[in-house]
């Protein structure tokens, strides 16, 4: 495992989202890049760019609507 590349389940962890299509649309929101893999599968993360996006609390807080993609 790169310890530089987080995975799907770290972030679904870390910004509390239960969807896969919430979580990309919070990453393209803060500009991070990503690959989908196999399945959708949000992959290719840098663990960088990540920490560069805002506070994922915070936009939990305000985007409790998403349809998933």
């Amino acid at each position: 495992m790169n310890s530089h590349i987080i995975t799907e389940e770290e972030m679904f962890e870390d910004t509390g989202f239960a969807r896969r299509g919430d979580l990309r649309k919070w990453l393209d929101n803060e500009g991070v890049p990503y690959r989908i893999g196999r399945g959708g599968r949000i992959c290719g993360v840098a663990v960088q760019e990540y920490a560069l996006g805002s506070s994922a609390d915070y936009f939990v807080a305000r985007s409790t609507e998403w349809d998933p993609i």
